[in-house]
């Protein structure tokens, strides 16, 4: 008899061990493709109002926080009393954050708007708070520091 696939001689059976060997591993070998990557446009969640409150709401309480801290800074520099700059400087990451989370926050809802999305209105509103805080911690920082300096 001869192997119907090399045509080599067996004695028995219809193909030959190497031909069945090949045969066998084609069956159990997977076919491996190459990974491609798949992009895909970012699409929000349309029903998600809530959309960037948690930034927002940090940015607004950074905000009054830095608000506070520059009206007291504010105070000791009127009364000619030391730590008013003190308090300035401990301010500056509340006044420079608020500014990026409420800016992000305004941003955000531009973007979920043009996507016909729900509208983050809470996150709107908080991001405008947190940078009208941050904008007046920024003006009595301001106060702060020309009455410190014309006390000096």
């Amino acid at each position: 008899m001869y192997c119907s696939k090399c045509g080599k001689e067996i004695d028995s059976g219809i193909i030959c061990r190497e031909c069945a060997f090949e045969e066998m591993d084609k069956q159990y070998t997977p076919e491996v493709k190459p990974a491609s990557p798949q992009y895909t446009q970012w699409m929000p969640e349309p029903n998600n109002i809530m959309y960037g409150f948690g930034k927002a709401l940090t940015g607004t309480i950074l905000g009054f926080v830095a608000y506070i801290w520059t009206c007291m800074a504010m105070m000791y520099a009127i009364a000619e009393e030391p730590g008013g700059l003190a308090l300035v400087f401990l301010s500056v990451p509340g006044i420079v954050l608020p500014l990026i989370f409420g800016i992000s926050s305004i941003k955000t809802y531009g973007r979920r708007k043009k996507a016909n999305c729900r509208k983050p209105i809470p996150a709107l509103i908080l991001g405008i708070a947190g940078v009208a805080l941050a904008g007046l911690a920024i003006f009595f920082s301001f106060i702060t520091m020309v009455c410190t300096l014309a006390v000096y």
